[in-house]
């Protein structure tokens, strides 16, 4: 909806009642009421301004509900990692932070990077991502509640942790459960998560991470989609540094479902065992040959995704 002449880009700083908005031109921020009627009139307003690119921080879903309306409505969003924004503030000498300043360095930032816009997430992945996301945090639960276990020698501590595992089990596999019925009756998802699990390696868990976390899979370059989990190689040749490559930010749910895949991969698939194995041999530490092959393993995926050809067909192990 926004002409290729507009020039203008919105920040957009959210939390939990409120949230606050600034254009790059006039660089005023505005307060809105984060209910019906201020998301409403920060829509008309948005209107007014035709923006090229809406831009707000990734805070912890609170965003959620403003980015879907805003592409709704026809808008280019993107939810970008609060780590850049700040990054970019403390680079303009800006190191207060306060709601109103923060939507003007966003604005500024989206001005400045323009990076790219969100993909609109379809009427079911709205579901299927609150799924996904409390499946996570059930496991982060359990695991904390398992320590606990190991640590206690206590009889009826023990069995008060025990009720409580138990407990998060039985609700992981209803959300799990949920997801599947979710993915089974969407053609779509169906088939890219079948396309998925022909990959040793990759199971029941990784493929819903990736089909509902990931809607760009298949859709993006290899390099592109890399950056976008965050295993990407980024260089760091700069004083003594040299010849270091590091990964930073991306998606981290993503990328921990990548993780756990490319842990199996490397036992159990030909193909990324020996790559792994290579780059041990190079004297490369696990950690970072660990890395390599989740970047193989998601570069193979998308293609796979793109080419729609389950794994035998793609890879040769």
């Amino acid at each position: 909806m926004n002409s290729q002449h507009n020039h203008t880009f919105v920040g957009v700083d959210v939390s939990q009642k409120t949230f606050d908005y600034a254009d790059s031109i006039a660089m005023k921020s505005t307060r809105c009421m984060y209910d019906e009627d201020g998301v409403t009139g920060a829509v008309e307003q948005f209107r007014l301004l035709a923006p090229r690119l809406i831009v707000m921080e990734g805070t912890g879903g609170l965003e959620r509900r403003l980015a879907r309306r805003l592409m709704r409505e026809g808008f280019d969003v993107a939810v970008v990692n609060p780590r850049y924004v700040r990054s970019f503030a403390i680079a303009l000498g800006q190191l207060a932070k306060t709601d109103d300043l923060d939507a003007k360095i966003i604005a500024r930032y989206a001005e400045v990077a323009q990076p790219k816009a969100d993909t609109p997430p379809k009427p079911y992945e709205s579901r299927l991502q609150a799924l996904v996301t409390r499946r996570s945090q059930l496991v982060e639960m359990r695991t904390a509640e398992r320590n606990r276990l190991a640590r206690t020698d206590d009889d009826l501590m023990r069995e008060s942790v025990q009720r409580m595992i138990d407990a998060i089990e039985e609700e992981k596999a209803m959300i799990e459960e949920s997801i599947e019925a979710i993915v089974d009756q969407t053609p779509e998802l169906r088939e890219r998560s079948a396309l998925l699990r022909t990959v040793p390696g990759v199971g029941p868990a990784t493929s819903s991470v990736l089909v509902t976390m990931l809607p760009e899979l298949g859709r993006a370059s290899g390099r592109e989609i890399a950056k976008l989990v965050g295993v990407a190689p980024m260089n760091r040749d700069s004083g003594t540094m040299r010849g270091k490559r590091t990964t930073l930010g991306g998606r981290k749910r993503v990328r921990t479902a990548l993780f756990m895949a490319a842990m199996v991969a490397v036992r159990w698939n030909p193909a990324i065992r020996t790559f792994y194995e290579r780059l041990l041999a190079a004297g490369k530490s696990k950690m970072t040959a660990l890395v390599a092959s989740m970047r193989k393993m998601l570069t193979i995926l998308n293609a796979m995704i793109k080419n729609n050809q389950p794994w035998r067909n793609t890879v040769n192990p």
